[in-house]
């Protein structure tokens, strides 16, 4: 009875009331909750599109991946760390590309999040663009890739991934510019 009104909260005009709907179906749980909140994925109020990642991830909802993967192109990036964090949560292996597009994201928390994300996979496709971001601006997301990557394989540096990435890195290190150094 309780997740009949709760559902019925979802179709609410106020966020607020949509998000703390979201977040009872998850504590309530259930698979006749699961659907229900992946389709709060596509609110239009970020808070709750933020709030349904969440829930979807404490939930452990793997039918969730597709439309996570959706969301790293999300306006909000506290819903892109999320939708990354939640798919590094779920392992999902179909969601290592576009985690590796995610490591050029414009910002520094989602770019971590990815890294994180990828080295739980433990993924070698992803020893590439981690790489790369051992080059990253923010010295934060530059040690968290170097740690995924050991994750990945402690001997990445002898990979051809690695080797491949290092040849694109190799121009930089002649660089006059500091930044790019």
């Amino acid at each position: 009875r309780v997740v009949r009104l709760l559902l019925k909260a979802l179709r609410s005009n106020d966020a607020a009331v949509c998000a703390a709907a979201v977040d009872a179906l998850a504590k309530v749980g259930g698979l006749e909750t699961n659907e229900p909140i992946i389709g709060m994925l596509h609110h239009k109020n970020g808070h709750v599109r933020l709030t349904a990642v969440e829930a979807l991830g404490s939930l452990g909802v793997a039918a969730a991946a597709p439309p996570l993967r959706a969301l790293l192109e999300d306006p909000m990036w506290d819903v892109r760390r999320s939708a990354v964090e939640t798919l590094g949560r779920l392992k999902d292996k179909e969601a290592v590309d576009a985690l590796t597009r995610t490591l050029a994201d414009k910002d520094a928390d989602v770019r971590e999040a990815a890294a994180i994300a990828l080295g739980g996979l433990s993924d070698r496709r992803a020893i590439g663009p981690l790489v790369m971001a051992l080059k990253d601006s923010t010295s934060g997301v530059r040690r968290i890739a170097a740690a995924a990557l050991s994750r990945i394989d402690e001997n990445w540096s002898t990979t051809p991934e690695a080797r491949a990435a290092a040849e694109e890195l190799k121009p930089a290190l002649y660089d006059r510019d500091p930044d790019v150094r």
